[in-house]
C-alpha cells in the first residue's frame, strides 16, 4: 500500500496542457493485484502514461486530458493495470486502456 497524503500525478508537464509520459514499474514479483494506491485528495495520470494498480482517491481520479482544445498526441494511450476507484467523485478517462488483473 502506497499512500499519498495530498495528490498523486504520473507525469509532469512540459509546456502549456503539455505532458512528458512515464511508466510506473512493479519489480522483484511484484502483482497489479497486489498493489495500491490511496491517495488523499485526486489523482492525475497523464497522457501516454502507463500505471499499474489499485488506485483509490478521495476525490477525482483523471487518465490523459480532458481538455477539449488539446487532442492528445496520435497514438498516445494513458494505460492502467489494475483498478481506479473515487471515493467522493468521479474517474475520468480519456483514450485510456485498463487491464483488470486476474485474481
Amino acid at each position: 500500500v502506497f499512500q499519498a497524503a495530498t495528490t498523486l500525478t504520473v507525469s509532469s508537464p512540459s509546456g502549456p496542457l503539455l505532458t512528458v509520459s512515464r511508466t510506473v514499474h512493479l519489480i522483484n514479483g511484484a502483482q497489479a493485484k497486489n498493489v495500491f494506491w490511496y491517495v488523499g485528495t485526486a489523482a492525475t495520470i497523464n497522457t501516454g502514461s502507463h500505471m499499474v494498480g489499485n488506485i483509490i482517491s478521495n476525490l477525482a481520479t483523471t487518465f490523459g486530458t480532458s481538455d477539449s482544445r488539446v487532442p492528445p498526441p496520435v497514438g498516445a494511450i494513458t494505460t492502467l493495470e489494475g483498478r481506479a476507484m473515487s471515493l467522493t467523485a468521479g474517474v475520468t478517462m480519456v483514450n485510456t486502456q485498463i487491464t483488470v488483473p486476474a485474481p
